[in-house]
């Protein structure tokens, strides 16, 4: 675990990363974690008898079968986006935490927190690993099995039945590994800055991103919903 936090900024060797990788080689195993995971979701846990039994009281079979010939048709598109997603989420959460540096007068490269952020998703990418192995055990026949089998995240222990809908999406985003990867940021900062601000730093940057993409997806819930 030491490895995933130890950042330096100021110190340039060949084999610096996680699991002695390099960023971009970390970035890479990130990407093929992500592309195995969506892969063996799809051609081995969300079959199509899954999607019968998941669509089959709201649409009849021939409107299930053309939604299954779209997604297979498109399916590639998955694959493609998955690295550009992963990049982008990346970059993103680098930005608001180098915005935040900048303000506070901190003398840290945004290419310092884009290294700290893609060796804290390993906790992430770790995370899908073992929900898709849980998923692969679990009987899934519906959206509440897939929920239940979700035992890292608030929404599965609760129950699904037991949140307001409104909450649902905030509800998913409690999870043991977000929690983790807050804790590998906040230790990666208090490192870099050589202060003890770590916590504040990332609620105020980081955790403000966050709280608008939940108020983002609750909107286009509401209104797709509605």
């Amino acid at each position: 675990m030491s490895q995933v936090i130890d950042i330096n900024p100021n110190k340039q060797t060949n084999r610096d990363g996680v699991w002695g990788l390099r960023t971009w080689e970390t970035f890479g195993v990130l990407c093929f974690v992500s592309l195995l995971v969506f892969f063996i979701q799809d051609q081995v846990i969300m079959t199509k008898e899954v999607y019968y039994h998941l669509l089959g009281e709201q649409l009849d079979v021939e409107r299930i079968d053309a939604l299954l010939g779209l997604q297979a048709k498109w399916k590639w598109m998955g694959y493609v986006l998955i690295p550009v997603v992963l990049l982008l989420q990346i970059a993103s959460i680098a930005a608001c935490m180098f915005i935040g540096a900048i303000l506070l007068d901190w003398k840290i490269s945004y290419r310092s927190f884009f290294t700290l952020v893609v060796r804290a998703m390993t906790v992430i990418a770790v995370g899908k690993v073992l929900q898709t192995l849980i998923l692969l055990l679990s009987n899934i026949q519906s959206l509440e099995d897939i929920y239940r089998a979700d035992w890292f995240s608030l929404l599965g222990w609760l129950g699904k039945e037991n949140i307001p809908e409104l909450l649902l999406v905030p509800a998913g985003f409690v999870n043991v590994f977000e929690v983790l990867f807050w804790v590998l940021l906040v230790a990666g900062v208090r490192q870099m800055s050589e202060r003890r601000r770590g916590v504040g730093f990332v609620a105020g940057t980081y955790g403000v991103g966050v709280v608008m993409w939940c108020l983002f997806l609750v909107y286009l819930q509401v209104s797709f919903g509605s």
